[in-house]
């Protein structure tokens, strides 16, 4: 088992990268580290520069980390190194409660066994299914103009999808907007929209 340092962080980067969409998670701790992104973890691997098994795990040694969740990111493609990481090189301090905050579902039964050994409880709170799309023109078009009623009348939210058409739309389809004839459109909104 090694702790990666920061130039063996940019090689693990580009290791990562090539498994996307499953090393998703472990790939962005990863990637914010790079960038110099405050935090207080520390990333190991089984082996290096060859590495099967990476585990993005709070920093013992900092003492800031206290006062952040606890959040255990594990990426890989050997179960056996994995499960030898968490059981005999006790790669995560199973003492003190934290959360895992990415892993591939193939790997929960193991998970649940080691928990199980150890008298602690484990729950799983999400699931969530990734893919990536390699060439951007596989794109579907736009949403246009007159299927954005539809998109409003069903609820107002303002996420990026919305963002980005309402910044696409035609002078006239953005007077529309700002009408207020739309159902969960206020003044909060109409504002947020004009101010950009």
């Amino acid at each position: 088992m090694k702790i990666l340092n920061s130039d063996e962080l940019k090689i693990a980067e580009t290791t990562l990268y090539a498994h996307l969409p499953k090393s998703i998670k472990a790939y962005g701790f990863v990637f914010a580290m790079n960038r110099g992104k405050p935090h207080t973890l520390e990333v190991l691997v089984d082996t290096w520069p060859a590495f099967t098994t990476i585990i993005v795990r709070p920093d013992p040694n900092n003492n800031r980390t206290m006062d952040f969740r606890k959040k255990v990111t594990l990426y890989s493609t050997d179960e056996e190194v994995l499960k030898r990481m968490l059981t005999v090189e006790n790669a995560i301090d199973w003492s003190t409660y934290f959360l895992i905050g990415g892993c591939d579902l193939c790997h929960s039964p193991m998970l649940k066994e080691i928990a199980a050994s150890r008298g602690i409880s484990m729950k799983g709170y999400s699931l969530v299914h990734l893919m990536t799309l390699t060439e951007p023109s596989h794109l579907p078009e736009l949403i246009t103009s007159r299927d954005i009623q539809l998109l409003w009348d069903a609820s107002f939210c303002l996420s990026s999808l919305h963002f980005q058409v309402a910044l696409t739309l035609e002078s006239n389809d953005f007077q529309l907007l700002l009408s207020g004839r739309l159902t969960g459109w206020t003044v909060w909104s109409k504002t947020y929209f004009t101010s950009f």
